[in-house]
C-alpha cells in the first residue's frame, strides 16, 4: 500500500517561495529564473528569480528527537494513509488541536524545534495539495 501512495504523490517541482503564499509548481528553469504557477490558480504563472528563496518541498525535513529528521513527503504521506482514522484538521483550527493531531502522523518530531506555525503551515499546504490533484 506504501507503494501506492508514494505514487500517487510526486512533489519534486512543488516548491514554496519565501514572501510568497501558497505553492507553486514549476513548469520552467532558465539560468536566472525559475517559471512557476500557482496550485491555487493554475493560470496564475510567475518568474521567480533568484532574490527570492526557493524551496522544494520534497527536500524539506521536520526535526526529530531521535536524530533522523522526517522528510515532509513521508509526513504527508502518513497523513493521507491514516485520513480515516485520523482527519486532517483544518489550517484555521487551534494551534492545540494541530499539535495533538501532528503527534500521530509525526510522533518523535522535537516539540522545542518545530514551531505551531510549521505545523499550521504543513497542514495548509497538505490541504492545498489534496485539492490541486497532487497528494491523491
Amino acid at each position: 500500500m506504501r507503494t501506492a501512495v508514494k505514487r500517487a504523490m510526486n512533489l519534486d517541482k512543488i516548491v514554496s517561495i519565501t514572501g510568497k503564499s501558497g505553492l507553486y509548481e514549476i513548469i520552467a528553469e532558465t539560468p536566472k529564473r525559475v517559471i512557476v504557477k500557482s496550485l491555487d490558480d493554475p493560470r496564475k504563472k510567475i518568474p521567480v528569480s533568484s532574490n527570492f528563496q526557493i524551496a522544494l518541498l520534497d527536500k524539506i525535513t521536520i526535526f526529530t528527537t531521535d536524530g533522523n529528521d522526517l522528510f515532509l513527503k513521508e509526513i504527508f504521506e502518513t497523513m493521507l494513509k491514516n485520513v480515516e482514522e485520523h482527519p486532517v484538521p483544518d489550517s484555521n483550527d487551534s494551534a492545540a488541536v494541530q499539535r495533538d493531531y501532528f503527534k500521530t502522523v509525526a510522533p518523535t518530531h522535537d516539540e522545542n524545534k518545530v514551531y505551531a506555525s510549521d505545523i499550521k503551515k504543513l497542514i495548509k499546504w497538505f490541504h492545498q495539495l489534496k485539492k490541486s490533484g497532487h497528494v491523491k
